[in-house]
């Protein structure tokens, strides 16, 4: 009789106990593919929502005398006697090396002008590159479309009386208001948006940018590198990298997968006792048979390799049923949890549990293949 044939017979004999070792360590797997799948679809689908939350790099004309205010550009007055960069940066950005690493590119131009309730700030923008990269802005009315209707921003809106459908002069301009900014909490909200070319019309500024907020997909490139060849690209500007955002997005994500590896290794640890005390009693249980094995003629080796088959019998079983029942928790997962986007369910995540879930049975058999093989066979007929 072949030795595989004996293991079969013995786990046939031992249904419970098989059952119950090939459930323990099914459930491990399974718990460990949905929270491994689950966990890399959170933490892609949070890395995408944060790599949208505004910009990690800001690229700024290079002058001694520059203080911050909006943006990393002070506008206190009509006068600023600092450089700008020129509308040929926004071409040279997109043809770095990580050009595909970067989302969104938002270019600006500052000043102040006059209005009939006083000087105001005026910020010209790229209004669909703007509101791709502050998706926290929410308005009343609508997105500006023509090239002299403004958005203004709350305390804008407040301090000059005006609402959407409104007119008033801009320099020498009238504009229309388009929509009103919710209050941001920020510069945004002293702020008078409209149109890239028209703001440099206005503030005559042909040609000329006063900053260029990036943002940049920081969980696939970094951030770091990205800003270098930005530097290098445009060597008149100052480039900075938003450190401590570019950090908290990666801390957040990093906590979110070691959390569920922990828990994942855990779970996988208490499955492989569980079939190591099933084994183990299970050659308990069999000394008697073993003896016999050992009495006819069968080599220690071969007592070793029944049990390590039924072993592997057990892992592979188990690591299949857990990756089934894995996949059918992710996809509950998935679905409940509703996630934008991100990671699908992983063909090598799906398959090198088995693996592992085999590996572990193998190595959870070793103390009774060490009890079984150092078993005399006198001793083991002295029970009968």
């Amino acid at each position: 009789m072949r030795l595989a044939q004996i293991s079969l017979n013995n786990l046939r004999r031992r249904k419970a106990k098989a059952l119950f070792s090939i459930t323990s360590l099914a459930l491990g797997v399974a718990i460990f593919v949905t929270l491994q799948s689950v966990g890399n679809t959170l933490q892609s689908d949070l890395a995408h929502r944060l790599d949208q939350y505004g910009a990690n790099i800001i690229v700024l004309p290079k002058s001694d005398s520059l203080n911050l205010s909006y943006g990393g550009l002070n506008v206190g007055g009509v006068t600023y006697g600092q450089q700008y960069i020129g509308t040929d940066a926004l071409s040279l950005i997109t043809k770095i090396d990580d050009a595909e690493s970067i989302s969104t590119v938002s270019p600006k131009v500052i000043g102040a002008l006059p209005t009939e309730h006083g000087e105001s700030l005026i910020v010209g923008v790229d209004f669909q590159q703007e509101f791709t990269l502050k998706k926290w802005w929410s308005l009343t009315g609508q997105q500006p479309q023509g090239p002299w209707e403004v958005l203004l921003g709350a305390e804008a809106a407040d301090k000059m009386n005006m609402q959407p459908g409104d007119t008033f002069r801009l320099s020498d301009t009238n504009v229309l208001v388009a929509g009103v900014l919710e209050e941001t909490g920020s510069q945004d909200d002293y702020a008078i948006f409209l149109q890239l070319s028209s703001a440099q019309k206005l503030l005559d500024m042909q040609g000329k940018i006063s900053l260029i907020e990036i943002s940049a997909l920081c969980t696939t490139c970094p951030i770091k590198e990205i800003s270098d060849q930005i530097g290098q690209a445009i060597p008149t500007a100052k480039v900075t990298p938003l450190k401590e955002a570019v950090v908290g997005r990666m801390a957040t994500t990093t906590r979110l997968a070691t959390f569920a590896t922990a828990i994942s290794v855990l779970v996988i640890i208490i499955s492989s006792l569980v079939v190591l005390a099933t084994i183990m009693g299970s050659v308990n249980d069999r000394t008697r048979e073993i003896g016999i094995l050992r009495a006819i003629g069968f080599r220690q080796s071969q007592v070793a390799i029944i049990i390590l088959i039924e072993a592997i019998l057990i892992g592979l079983l188990g690591g299949i049923t857990g990756m089934s029942l894995g996949y059918l928790g992710y996809t509950l997962g998935a679905r409940v949890l509703t996630v934008q986007g991100g990671a699908t369910f992983s063909v090598a995540l799906a398959f090198w549990p088995i693996m592992v879930a085999t590996l572990l049975a193998i190595l959870a058999s070793l103390p009774g293949v060490w009890k079984a093989t150092r078993l005399e066979p006198v001793e083991a007929i002295r029970v009968l």
